[in-house]
């Protein structure tokens, strides 16, 4: 593989890697990333809810999503002849190629607001994932996921709408205690408690624009 920089500056490949990472926040944001790039190569969408006989043909290339967070790709081999398959009694070889689209974060809760401390407003989060947790603090964080709103249909009957959101600016924190009031830290090293340490603060900016009264 190329190297991933040189005296010409980063690589292709690394461009496009540090791209896609920006883009893909979440497993949501992911899968649509993916989504796009394999529509713009060629792939063709299916839906498992739809059959496949029929709609797969030789040389076809195809992908589906399940649940907006996971999304399989496949391209059929231009000549595989499924009735050949079939006399032998064998489907024939494949390669499978496989990763995951999530990665440690911290996960809102369903009811994420949490009753304010000293003036100011945390999140109930947790911790998903196996994330060296000490590294989250102290630094900014920001909000990405999906949401799903109530709408309306064309037909005017009430339906429920996914859409993405990424806060692409800082308006999280989870504040690390100061020495003063951990001296046990440089002798005992850090503890973490999960549960009540990695609630983040929400900041004062946007928790006025929250707070503030809807325009008229």
């Amino acid at each position: 593989p190329p190297p991933i920089s040189g005296s010409l500056g980063p690589s292709p490949l690394a461009h496009g890697m540090l791209k896609f990472i920006d883009a893909s926040p979440s497993p949501f944001h992911a899968t649509a990333t993916i989504a796009s790039a394999l529509l713009k190569a060629g792939y063709f969408r299916i839906y498992e809810s739809a059959p496949f006989k029929g709609c797969l043909a030789p040389g076809g290339k195809y992908f589906l999503t399940r649940n907006d967070s996971s999304i399989v790709a496949f391209a059929v081999g231009a000549k595989f002849d499924a009735s050949a398959a079939a006399d032998r009694g064998t489907p024939g070889g494949f390669t499978v190629f496989a990763a995951h689209t999530d990665s440690p974060c911290l996960k809102l809760k369903p009811v994420a607001k949490a009753p304010p401390k000293a003036g100011f407003v945390q999140l109930g989060v947790e911790c998903y994932g196996g994330g060296l947790w000490q590294t989250w603090f102290d630094r900014d964080l920001t909000l990405a996921g999906r949401v799903v709103v109530r709408s309306t249909a064309p037909d005017k009957t009430p339906a429920l709408t996914a859409h993405l959101v990424h806060i692409a600016k800082p308006v999280l924190r989870v504040p690390m205690l100061a020495i003063h009031l951990n001296r046990e830290i440089s002798t005992d090293g850090f503890k973490l408690n999960k549960q009540t340490h990695t609630a983040p603060i929400l900041m004062t900016e946007a928790k006025a624009a929250l707070l503030a009264p809807a325009p008229d």
